[in-house]
């Protein structure tokens, strides 16, 4: 880049040079002057080739490296992608299992209930049972009574007898 400045001085440089010497002298002789200009140009054009294939190269460079970084965020991109996806995949995953949870528990709220209404219909059967064992224990209890005065009513016609 610094070749590219000195060319534009050497540029600029030129024309004031020519202008100094055509001030000072007549040229007697304008065969050298003109191989000198030609010189002074080919030397000019020589530097400017020499700062444009650098930039050039710091051109390329750039692009190469434009280039890299493109092609590590289009990696990058996949890979979001594909986070993306698999992430996508297990939310639905997650949603199908809270959706067969949600079931599972209405049908765990229904069983509930229908075992609560059992457990009410087999507690007042036990509550029937129970009355009917009441029921027939006393029932033995008064056979036990007429058994006894049975026996007693028995033993005072066998006395008498």
């Amino acid at each position: 880049m610094l070749a590219f400045f000195r060319s534009k001085q050497r540029q600029t440089d030129a024309p004031l040079d020519a202008l100094l010497d055509s001030d000072r002298a007549p040229q007697e002789d304008t065969a050298p002057a003109a191989a000198k200009k030609t010189s002074a140009n080919r030397e000019t054009i020589d530097l400017l080739e020499l700062d444009l294939s650098a930039m050039i190269r710091e051109v390329a460079s750039a692009v190469a490296s434009v280039r890299g970084g493109a092609s590590a965020s289009a990696e990058a991109l996949a890979a979001i992608r594909a986070r993306t996806e698999a992430l996508a995949t297990k939310s639905r995953d997650a949603k199908r299992d809270a959706d067969q949870v949600a079931e599972a528990t209405v049908e765990l709220a229904q069983s509930t209930g229908e075992i609560d209404a059992q457990v009410r219909v087999a507690g007042s059967l036990t509550n029937d049972a129970r009355d009917a064992a009441r029921g027939a224990n006393d029932s033995v209890d008064g056979l036990k009574a007429s058994s006894a005065v049975i026996g007693e009513v028995v033993k005072l016609i066998a006395n008498i007898a």
